[in-house]
């Protein structure tokens, strides 16, 4: 299962959750549920409902998440990445939008749902953030529109802890882009995400990250980080609170050490702060690896899953490290979602059965 087939609606205090699929023929289907009592640990079922719609043959299902619950935005978003393009589909559409790519287009997953209705898609380009807002409006064509952010060529800010190697603008290799994630912060009015994406350095790698609202400048940060790099195969967790924050897992260049780093951004005092949690694998030890934020007593919590080539499912948090099983699939993606207090797993059931949840 495809981890960006699992998508979430959230406020402050309850989250939904979606699973987008394709049925044997093609058509594209979403399950939802619902977390009825946070903390619980339990996903329950509520519909199933397919989109009137085929997904071309061998394409990526994903969906939009949102800062607010359905009721608040009226709607959800869909779609799909067949390699040339992005198809984006709403509740009150017939037909999807269509977003070309390039070959060199760095797409900023996932996509989000704003409290307007409309679709925002983060996308890295020619060495510059753009925004593709959908909208899809029920009985009307859906439209889609193109904003210029910000260019990322140039190092955007000096950090109280390290220095920057210099401060001339630069052309963006995006062949160095190594991994891009975004989140919707919650209960927002403004249409606010925040959005972060690193490249390789000549001696580790640049984690940049950017808060977009819905009008006016971004706040944006940038800080290099020696010797390390992510993994290969890494998902990026975003965390969209006051103080935002990424958290990845990663390798040192020079000994081959694997950490989990998170890097906390203080966009208002220019601090930016490195929490490193070691763990204790050789070089090339990891397959994959996945982070996602968990909230704790009103505390962010980066949790790491690593698949490790022997077989072990090893669960990283804060500076423990954990067994969760034995996972023999190569191709393993981690379909795990976060709410505010729990981690689930998803697994495929029976042709026509919704999906099971486990906890990872």
């Amino acid at each position: 299962m495809n981890h960006r087939s699992l998508f979430c609606c959230a406020d402050s205090l309850r989250t939904e959750v979606f699973v987008a699929a394709t049925e044997p023929a093609g058509e594209l289907t979403t399950q939802e549920f619902y977390e009825s009592r946070p903390g619980e640990a339990l996903l329950s079922f509520m519909k199933s409902a397919a989109w009137g719609v085929t997904v071309s043959p061998g394409a990526v299902v994903f969906g939009a998440w949102s800062g607010h619950r359905r009721n608040r935005t009226e709607m959800i978003w869909t779609g799909w990445h067949d390699g040339v393009g992005l198809h984006l589909l709403s509740l009150a559409q017939e037909q999807p939008i269509a977003i070309p790519l390039g070959k060199t287009d760095l797409v900023v997953e996932p996509p989000m749902t704003m409290l307007d209705g409309t679709l925002h898609q983060f996308v890295i380009r020619d060495g510059k953030l753009l925004r593709f807002i959908a909208s899809g409006p029920l009985n009307e064509p859906g439209t889609l529109t193109l904003e210029e952010l910000q260019d990322v060529r140039s190092p955007l800010h000096a950090t109280s802890f390290m220095t920057l190697e210099d401060s001339k603008p630069r052309r963006l290799d995006v062949s160095k882009m190594l991994v891009a994630a975004a989140a919707p912060v919650l209960d927002d009015q403004e249409n606010a995400a925040v959005v972060v994406w690193i490249e390789s350095a000549p001696a580790g790698c640049r984690v940049h990250l950017s808060r977009v609202s819905g009008s006016g400048t971004p706040q944006t940060a940038s800080v290099p980080l020696e010797t390390w790099v992510p993994l290969p195969r890494c998902r990026l967790a975003v965390y969209p609170g006051v103080v935002p924050s990424c958290a990845f897992a990663a390798e040192s260049v020079t000994d081959g050490a694997c950490a989990v780093l998170e890097v906390r951004f203080d966009l208002e005092s220019g601090q930016i702060d490195l929490a490193e949690a070691a763990v204790d694998l050789p070089r090339g030890a990891v397959r994959a690896a996945a982070s996602l934020f968990l909230q704790r007593s009103e505390e962010a919590i980066a949790t790491t899953w690593l698949h490790v080539r022997d077989g072990r499912l090893l669960r990283v948090e804060e500076s423990s490290v954990t067994l969760v099983r034995y996972e023999s699939d190569a191709t393993y993606d981690f379909p795990i979602i976060t709410t505010h207090e729990t981690a689930f797993e998803a697994v495929a059931g029976a042709e026509g059965e919704p999906v099971h949840w486990r906890l990872p």
